[in-house]
């Protein structure tokens, strides 16, 4: 069954696009900057953090629910979407690279990709209380991930990973989202996810680097095939783009 990203958008459409958007405009150079400011000679667990971050931004939209709106109703919206995907995106990285302070802050950089006025902490408590957990999730949602993937160089290790961890059940998603929460909120107050004290300080320091080229990417990817208002935001991506490719040149 398709997964809907937006009303006549595949899920796997939207993240691909946003992750060749983001590839495009930031990529590696932006993985070598933010590696070199948190003092890491490897920028390899760093690009795989960012690029996951864009690839499994919205399978929180996949909840069945939420597919179900959208098939019956064009202006049909997926509020809170973000946590299940932030809860995801770190369940995938957290086993797949060492330092769990990366996946942490792209987890982070997910659950604030659509939040406007809202503290995190807000964001967390209300999600909570309104997701539509109760049917669970789409399992398709893998396929249309594997397909963004495939399309995407480098990102099939990672699939294999949100295959193993993914979880479709009601029941496991409203225990592990609980518990993902908890441990959230708990890093934001305390120095670090595990024993990474330093790192995970710089990172809260630098979080906006990870946050800004996810929120531009997405932001982008959803005016290009839905329309609306052109605002500044797309603008300056557009921007990026094309000072990114004369750079290449």
């Amino acid at each position: 069954m398709v997964v809907y990203s937006f009303c006549g958008e595949r899920l796997s459409e939207h993240s691909y696009l946003t992750l060749r958007l983001y590839m495009t405009a930031f990529g590696e150079w932006h993985e070598r900057v933010t590696a070199k400011k948190l003092g890491l000679e490897d920028p390899r667990e760093l690009s795989c953090a960012l690029r996951t971050a864009c690839l499994l931004h919205d399978v929180g939209k996949a909840l069945k629910e939420f597919q179900e709106r959208v098939r019956q109703d064009k202006k049909a919206g997926f509020p809170f979407h973000e946590i299940v995907s932030s809860y995801f995106t770190f369940k995938t990285l957290v086993f797949y690279i060492e330092h769990k302070s990366i996946a942490a802050a792209a987890a982070l950089a997910v659950l604030q990709h659509h939040q406007a006025m809202r503290s995190i902490e807000e964001t967390l408590i209300d999600g909570l209380k309104r997701l539509p957990l109760d049917e669970g999730m789409e399992e398709s949602v893998i396929e249309e991930i594997k397909m963004a993937a495939s399309m995407s160089e480098g990102m099939t290790p990672i699939i294999k990973n949100f295959e193993e961890v993914f979880e479709y059940e009601p029941k496991h998603i409203k225990e592990e989202l609980s518990k993902f929460i908890g441990k959230l909120k708990s890093w934001l107050k305390t120095p670090a996810p595990g024993d990474e004290d330093m790192l995970w300080n710089y990172l809260k320091h630098i979080q906006p680097m990870f946050n800004a080229p996810l929120q531009l990417s997405d932001n982008l990817a959803a005016f290009l095939v839905r329309g609306g208002s052109f605002r500044m935001l797309h603008a300056e991506t557009i921007k990026l783009l094309k000072f990114r490719e004369l750079k290449s040149c």
